[in-house]
C-alpha cells in the first residue's frame, strides 16, 4: 500500500546452529510514524535493522520499502530513500566538516545539496556548536560522533531512518534536544532501536521483541 513505508512480511531468520532468531515475523510501518523496536540483549533488534537496510538476507519471507520489494535489484536505489545511524558511528578521518560533505561526493548524492547555515542550525538544535565542524573526528566524544551521524543523515534529506540506540552515550540534555528534533521530522519515518524509557515515551508505538 502506498502509505507503508516498511513492510516485513513473512520473515524467517536462523543462526548458524539452526535456531530461529525469526519465525514468522511481520511488520507494517506507516509513512510518518516514528516507532521503537524494543527487546532483551539478543532479541534480534540490530539485526533487524539489518535486515531492513539489505545488509542481511532472511533465510525466507519479504521485506518492502515504500512498497518495492527489497533484493539484489532494488537494494541500491532503495537505500537511496534510507538514512541510518548505527549505535558507535564510524566516522572514518578528516574533520567533522570532511565527514558531513563525504556523502555528497558520490554519485548518488550528487543532486543533493546542503547550507552551512543548515549544518549550522542542525549542530545548535543538537546542543554542537559551530567549531565542531574543525574537530578531528578522533577527538570527538561517543555522544558528539552520535550526534554528528544524525546530522548527517538529516543532511541527506531521506524519508525513512532507522536509528540504532540513538541516545545511548548522550547526557539527559543532549538527549532532550535530540528527542526534540526528531519529534519535529512528522514527515519522516522513523524506526529506532533503544531501551531509553524517554525514547520509548517518544515513540507513536513499540514493537517489543521477545
Amino acid at each position: 500500500m502506498v502509505d507503508e513505508a516498511l513492510r516485513l512480511k513473512g520473515i524467517y531468520l536462523a543462526f548458524d546452529n539452526g535456531s530461529p532468531l525469526f519465525e514468522d515475523f511481520n511488520l507494517k510501518v506507516l509513512k510518518g510514524e516514528h516507532v521503537v523496536i524494543n527487546g532483551p540483549s539478543g532479541s534480534g533488534k540490530t539485526t533487524l535493522l539489518k535486515l531492513c537496510l539489505g545488509f542481511i538476507v532472511p533465510d525466507e519471507g519479504q521485506i518492502f520499502i515504500d512498497g518495492i520489494p527489497l533484493n539484489e535489484k532494488t537494494v541500491w536505489t532503495l537505500r537511496l530513500k534510507i538514512g541510518y545511524c548505527p549505535q558507535e558511528p564510524i566516522l572514518g578521518d578528516g574533520t567533522v566538516e570532511d565527514f558531513l560533505k563525504r556523502p555528497f561526493s558520490y554519485k548518488a548524492n550528487k543532486k543533493n545539496t546542503y547550507s552551512k547555515e543548515e549544518v549550522i542550525e542542525l549542530l545548535s538544535l543538537l546542543g554542537l556548536d559551530q567549531n565542531v565542524l574543525k574537530r578531528h573526528v578522533s577527538a570527538l566524544s561517543g555522544g558528539e560522533k552520535q550526534r554528528i551521524c544524525i546530522v548527517s543523515a538529516l543532511l541527506l534529506r531521506r524519508d525513512i531512518y532507522f536509528f540504532d540506540e540513538p541516545t545511548s552515550a548522550l547526557d539527559l540534555e543532549s538527549k532532550k534536544k535530540v528527542l526534540k528534533l526528531f519529534s519535529r521530522l512528522s514527515e519522516k519515518t522513523i524506526i529506532y532501536v533503544s531501551h531509553d524509557p524517554e525514547v520509548l515515551d517518544s515513540a507513536q508505538r513499540v514493537i517489543s521483541l521477545p
